[in-house]
């Protein structure tokens, strides 16, 4: 059996589909990581939490941690496949789909197949754009939503409301309270824009070796 260190390197690029201008990330990742853990990878580099159901559609085939999904529909345990084992060629592309609500479609382009890199730290994010949508946003039309709301905020054109202003009166015309509400919801902190390659990479080192 081939020692970790000896497996291939994989560079993937990861689009979240419907986003305009693309939203993307660029990794590569040692090619004994399995489904699982590539799962747990791209939570951390979309800023995900987790918590929703998810799956990979390779070649044809489902897979995904949820016992239930693989008894009810036949798709298969991620917990022991590795991308070696997937037979994956420069130029594949397979899915991963995160929170079935909100339907979070992931494209997975196999840039490149890299010799072994015994002395080299994977999984590492190479590159990227933006910030990861925040979750439970509403899917790719809300991340729209926000995205316009910010931009309007930013152009002065709708007020960000304060904390510290108190409710507006309710007979206030000029409040749109579906949008006060939204904002508030996003917050202060959030900017689509951003992407911190340092601080992924230091998310990432749980998973490093």
């Amino acid at each position: 059996m081939a020692r970790v260190k000896d497996s291939k390197i994989y560079q993937l690029r990861i689009d979240i589909a419907g986003i305009r201008p693309p939203l993307w990330r660029r990794i590569a990742v040692r090619g004994n990581t399995t489904l699982n853990r590539l799962h747990d990878i791209l939570q951390v580099l979309f800023g995900w939490s987790g918590y929703h159901l998810h799956e990979f559609e390779i070649g044809g085939m489902e897979f995904t941690d949820d016992r239930e999904s693989q008894a009810e529909f036949g798709m298969r345990s991620e917990m022991r496949v590795s991308l070696d084992a997937l037979g994956l060629a420069e130029g594949m592309v397979f899915t991963y789909l995160y929170d079935f609500g909100d339907g979070w479609d992931h494209r997975i382009k196999v840039e490149k197949v890299l010799p072994s890199d015994p002395t080299g730290v994977y999984p590492v994010c190479l590159t990227g754009k933006r910030a990861g949508p925040l979750e439970d946003c509403g899917g790719p039309w809300g991340h729209a939503e926000i995205v316009d709301l910010l931009k309007q905020v930013a152009e002065g054109k709708i007020k960000r409301p304060s904390w510290n202003e108190g409710p507006p009166d309710e007979e206030d015309e000029e409040v749109d309270y579906e949008v006060r509400e939204r904002l508030e919801w996003v917050g202060e902190d959030y900017d689509p824009e951003a992407f911190d390659l340092e601080a992924i990479n230091a998310a990432l080192k749980p998973f490093q070796h």
